[in-house]
């Protein structure tokens, strides 16, 4: 007598439930194939092949039980009656291997072959989003979305993501996508584009992965201007479930303010990051009175204290205002950012650089890269800090994280480069700035250390081949290098003037160029009189890393050099 089980599975025979099985197996999975290989390229919405593909997943068990209650023959569609009145044939074995195998590839082909391809994607970038808007005025609000979807993505744990400043390099680049990935060595990129229309913000985002290149995944948000935050994180979770990834930790689910957006004060924020981006005088004024409208307009907009902090950090640089109050006036915004949100990086960043203590500005540095891991100017301000406290090593390799991060950086490579020298290996200084000149052509930064180099080495006439060049297009970090040279020559006079020149609209840093001068020239107690110059204007802080620039070794190796860093509290 047969088993339940037996009398059963022969039922099912009978009643051609393995067939209609296989059959339907069978064509969901050339379906599913069409929807995968076509939808894509057509332009159809993720949504639509996903509605797709869940209708057929439900329809299975509806057709497995028509076939049970119902059978076609040659009288039409009748109930099925009565017992199986034979063994099952060949037939019926092998729909049943065909249908097994057609699931079976097809979970293979949906889930398994994507999960193994989104291993493989552990570096991206997001390319400078599309303006749809036809107004060149609103780039500021797209380069504005741009920066926070790299922000987010940042979080994502074990994905290295390329920083704004490289991606932007990119801006109407006629590169293939391929190329770029290359360029960047990354295994996937982000494109898309921004559309504002009233109180709506509308992205559309894609993923491209490479090896091999294929899209993998596309789709449109839509969102209320105070959400953008909420847009923002919504992409890169969407983007970290195609991939494989997680966000890292609690705080990466909160990278970006959590409340709603005052949408004017975000305008102001945006515009004033796209003037900051710029690094010139003019446009690092306009970015603190960008960001001090936007917290006129919320007083809450972590983001705006957070720019304001890094604009007044480097404002010294750019624009000759007092070390000082810029100091003072950077580390109460980034306070004031922190204490609005917590998980922000970019303020401790700014409070390791203005920091006075070697130690202070570790601590903040390491909070920032625990935040954010992917942000390159926290390992390149990082590395200057321990190249000015000695630590050559850490130093180089944090340079090394931050140019992978932002291979496009200047200021990035020369630190790169200048990292030799201080290592005291003027050959490998010589080639890494002829290198770097042949990787990104002949900027005057590079073309400068090459001259550099070849001061270093003695080789006179190269390097006043390269500065006469430099001097014509008025290159003005060249008269450095162009008193030392004349200073050599003998013709101390014309060295003065290069150095008058160099120094006329930077009085912090007039000091130290002196200081150096004199010093290679052996007036040491001049020298001493300018470094102390430099020591009572600027942070002394900064006075530490003179003892490793080759230049200033006839500083460095006097009695006096320590105890003037005594004397300012600095420990050597």
């Amino acid at each position: 007598m047969p088993s339940p089980l037996s009398a059963f599975i022969a039922e099912l025979r009978r009643r051609r439930v393995f067939r209609v099985a296989a059959f339907y197996g069978g064509i969901a999975f050339v379906v599913v194939q069409i929807i995968d290989g076509t939808f894509e390229v057509m332009g159809i919405p993720a949504w639509v092949s996903r509605l797709l593909i869940t209708l057929l997943g439900l329809g299975f068990p509806v057709a497995i039980g028509l076939a049970w209650v119902f059978d076609i023959t040659p009288e039409g569609i009748v109930r099925t009656e009565g017992q199986s009145t034979g063994k099952p044939g060949t037939s019926n074995r092998t729909l049943i291997a065909i249908a097994v195998l057609a699931v079976a590839f097809g979970i293979w082909g949906r889930w398994g072959g994507q999960g193994r391809s989104g291993a493989q994607i552990r570096s991206i970038a997001v390319l400078p989003l599309v303006n749809q808007m036809g107004d060149p005025e609103q780039d500021y609000f797209v380069d504005g979305m741009h920066d926070l979807l790299i922000t987010e993505l940042s979080r994502l744990e074990g994905l290295r993501v390329i920083s704004r400043n490289s991606a932007v390099y990119y801006r109407g680049s006629a590169k293939r996508t391929n190329e770029i990935a290359a360029e960047l060595q990354v295994d996937a990129i982000v494109e898309g584009s921004v559309f504002r229309g009233g109180d709506r913000v509308r992205i559309n985002a894609q993923l491209i992965g490479m090896h091999p290149e294929r899209h993998l995944w596309a789709e449109v948000y839509e969102r209320d201007l105070t959400d953008i935050f909420a847009l923002q994180r919504d992409i890169a979770r969407t983007i970290a479930a195609e991939i494989g990834l997680s966000l890292g930790g609690a705080a990466a689910t909160e990278s970006l303010p959590s409340k709603s957006v005052n949408p004017s004060s975000f305008d102001a924020y945006a515009r004033g990051r796209q003037a900051w981006q710029k690094r010139t005088g003019p446009d690092i004024l306009e970015s603190i009175d960008f960001f001090r409208h936007a917290i006129d307009l919320d007083s809450t907009n972590a983001l705006a204290w957070s720019g304001l902090a890094d604009a007044y950090a480097i404002a010294p640089s750019y624009t000759g205002w007092p070390k000082d109050s810029s100091t003072t006036l950077a580390r109460e915004a980034g306070l004031q950012a922190l204490e609005l949100e917590p998980n922000l990086a970019q303020p401790h960043a700014t409070l390791g650089l203005r920091a006075t203590t070697f130690v202070a500005a570790k601590d903040h540095f390491e909070q920032a890269l625990a935040l954010d891991p992917n942000y390159a100017t926290i390992y390149h301000w990082y590395g200057l800090a321990l190249r000015d406290v000695g630590d050559l090593d850490q130093a180089a390799h944090m340079f090394d994280i931050a140019a992978g991060l932002d291979p496009h950086s200047l200021p990035i490579r020369w630190n790169q480069i200048i990292m030799h020298a201080y290592r005291g290996s003027i050959e490998a200084f010589a080639m890494a700035a002829q290198q770097a000149e042949a990787d990104q052509g002949p900027h005057p930064y590079h073309r400068y250390l090459v001259a550099d180099a070849f001061l270093l080495q003695g080789k006179l006439d190269n390097a006043m081949n390269i500065l006469s060049i430099l001097e014509q297009e008025d290159f003005r970090l060249a008269y450095w290098l162009l008193a030392l040279a004349y200073a050599e020559l003998g013709q101390e006079a014309r060295a003065i003037e290069y150095l008058q020149v160099l120094t006329q609209n930077d009085p912090l840093a007039r000091p130290r160029y002196y200081a150096l001068y004199y010093g290679q020239v052996g007036a040491l107690d001049q020298a001493f009189d300018s470094l102390d110059a430099y020591m009572r204007l600027n942070d002394p802080m900064l006075a530490l890393g003179l003892r490793l620039v080759p230049r200033a070794a006839p500083l460095a190796q006097d009695p006096r050099f320590d105890a003037l860093l005594e004397r300012y509290g600095v420990a050597p």
